[in-house]
């Protein structure tokens, strides 16, 4: 595994981690509000109601309706369990079924969380496209010209705009994960930069390549 790629998922795991450990139980509730409150104000209402519409509809098909929401609390016992149990009991009087269910909440909204933002994505993408695609024919067609006029395919250019296509696709997971809320404009000009980054790279193309 090559050493960048190792870094970047042992940053995110530990982001990941921080997060379902750190994170207060409501925190991530208020954060989802709020991102919609911003999608709201940049977007409109019937984007938002669309936003939230397809985000419960992929919750609730791939997590609540397969049972996995259900199956994750199924250790955790009930009131009556604990009553009818002295071993639960004792472990209720440490409160650590609490602090469970607790952490199992926080997992829950934060993937909830990442669906949203994921929806907001795909919701963007007709606008990403008009970015993207004149990018890829303007780069295809600057080093066209280059080939033909030998002009200068700069090396460092494009083993810059690699790096930048890798960092900012690299960025999409830690942008899931994040746990407080996050404008939607963060979107087109991820996709802006990565726009950009593709046409540098496509116009210093090596020629040998």
């Amino acid at each position: 595994m090559p050493r960048s790629l190792f870094i970047m998922l042992l940053v995110l795991t530990i982001e990941v981690v921080a997060v379902g450990v750190l994170t207060p139980n409501d925190w991530l509730h208020t954060s989802i509000i709020e991102e919609r409150d911003k999608v709201s104000n940049w977007l409109g209402d019937e984007t938002t109601d669309n936003l939230v519409l397809k985000t419960n509809r992929w919750y609730k098909d791939i997590f609540v309706d397969t049972g996995l929401v259900h199956a994750s609390y199924g250790f955790i016992p009930t009131e009556d369990d604990r009553e009818h149990s002295g071993g639960l009991g004792e472990f209720g009087r440490y409160d650590i079924f609490p602090v469970a269910k607790e952490r199992i909440d926080v997992l829950w909204a934060a993937i909830y969380q990442s669906i949203q933002r994921m929806s907001l994505f795909i919701l963007w993408s007709p606008y990403m496209l008009p970015l993207f695609i004149p990018a890829v024919i303007d780069g295809l067609s600057v080093r066209q010209i280059k080939k033909v006029s030998y002009g200068y395919a700069s090396p460092v250019r494009y083993h810059t705009a690699y790096h930048f296509i890798v960092v900012l696709l690299a960025a999409i997971p830690f942008y899931l994960a994040l746990p407080f809320a996050v404008t939607p404009l963060i979107v087109p000009v991820w996709a802006a930069a990565f726009s950009f980054s593709v046409m540098l790279m496509l116009t210093n193309l090596q020629k040998q390549i």
